[in-house]
């Protein structure tokens, strides 16, 4: 599936990489890509090796400049080409102009970090192929050397990233943003409302109108579905100890400060559960997360990192970001994200699991998601919107 066009996506490459800045390329090295993958990929990333020259800035400056994009700088010698899916099920009206706009406001939310890659260039994918050229940035992910540190390094580890949320959250909009949804680009170059990446539908005036909207098209969505694998998006260097990169803003959305607890943050440790949570520990965590953790934690468990979970609570008041206990309504705001879920769920939607499933097992499935939709549907429409 996703080795279909491998050898035109590195010519594309090569080819733009050529024909817009002058440049030779040395090597293309795909990033965490697996061509046995059942599962779409949402974009095809790699890292170029290019031969900076003076004809590659000339050829450069000829062109206009784009919105959200800097000049390549001379000395650079990789840089990242992002390459849209369009197999991927997703909108691709303004799905690259989503993601350099918000790279955009996110670099502008976080100074002085320099945390967010620059943008050099963009292609957008509405009607050929959607790239970006970006800086390229070094470290690991942090969701794999979280759990190799000594409780008092995780405390400093993921103060950083409360920092960052807490920049995210404070960060006061362009006035040229009006409404929810997703983000584009006007005549002028100004950041406007536009729409969703993961929909078709926005801008939206309301949040309560986006919403309305999302669980419409789960709805229509109900009988097909895919699963879009997303990578991890924080990097991190063990050395300096420092964050050193937030990447993938595909899917970036003008949205409600609740947003990032109830569909974003790390499932094993600071997304709130649904209310219906059949899992214990999970269930459990739903309710350390909303009032407050207990002096004593839970045994260590497969499904919630009890440790990281408080610290990361501890970390987002100590920089007065918001955490759910402190934003209004999130509770009943978290019964819609679970409708959302359970009325078009990967286990029953996405083909390639179907496929590997028997009918019995889908039967049983589908009789234990519909009794938690019908308990879910019983709550009052007054609590959720």
């Amino acid at each position: 599936m996703n080795h279909q066009g491998y050898e035109e996506r590195l010519r594309f490459t090569r080819a733009t990489l050529r024909n817009q800045y002058g440049l030779d390329t040395t090597t293309i090295d795909a990033i965490e890509y697996d061509p046995e993958c059942p599962f779409p990929y949402n974009n095809f990333v790699y890292r170029v090796g290019i031969l900076p020259n003076a004809t590659g800035l000339k050829t450069q400056k000829l062109v206009r400049p784009q919105p959200g994009t800097v000049a390549l700088p001379q000395q650079a010698d990789h840089v990242i080409m992002r390459l849209s899916n369009a197999s991927a099920g997703l909108n691709d009206h303004n799905r690259v102009e989503n993601e350099v706009a918000a790279m955009h406001l996110a670099r502008a939310a976080l100074q002085p970090m320099r945390i967010v890659p620059a943008v050099y260039g963009w292609g957008s994918a509405s009607k050929s192929q959607g790239w970006i050229l970006m800086e390229y940035m070094s470290g690991a992910p942090l969701d794999a050397i979280l759990p190799t540190l000594v409780y008092d390094d995780k405390e400093r580890a993921i103060g950083q990233v409360a920092a960052i949320v807490r920049g995210l959250q404070t960060f006061e909009l362009p006035s040229t943003i009006q409404g929810f949804g997703g983000l584009n680009f006007d005549n002028e170059g100004n950041i406007v409302a536009a729409q969703l990446t993961l929909s078709t539908g926005g801008p939206y005036t309301t949040y309560s109108e986006m919403l309305t909207s999302l669980l419409d098209e789960q709805l229509a969505k109900s009988d097909s579905s895919n699963i879009i694998q997303a990578l991890n998006n924080i990097l991190f260097d063990k050395n300096d100890f420092r964050i050193t990169a937030i990447l993938d803003f595909d899917w970036a959305r003008i949205g409600w400060e609740g947003d990032e607890c109830l569909a974003s943050f790390h499932r094993a440790y600071a997304r709130l559960p649904p209310p219906d949570e059949p899992d214990d520990q999970r269930a459990a965590l739903r309710t350390a997360l909303l009032k407050g953790f207990p002096d004593t934690l839970p045994p260590a468990s497969p499904v919630v990192d009890w440790e990281v979970a408080r610290i990361w609570d501890e970390q987002l008041a100590e920089v007065r970001a918001s955490r759910p206990r402190t934003i209004p309504r999130i509770g009943a705001f978290s019964t819609v994200y679970a409708l959302l879920d359970l009325l078009c769920p990967n286990s029953l939607c996405n083909q390639v699991i179907v496929r590997q499933r028997t009918e019995e097992n889908m039967e049983k499935e589908k009789h234990a998601i519909g009794e938690r939709l019908g308990k879910l549907l019983e709550r009052s429409v007054s609590e959720i919107l």
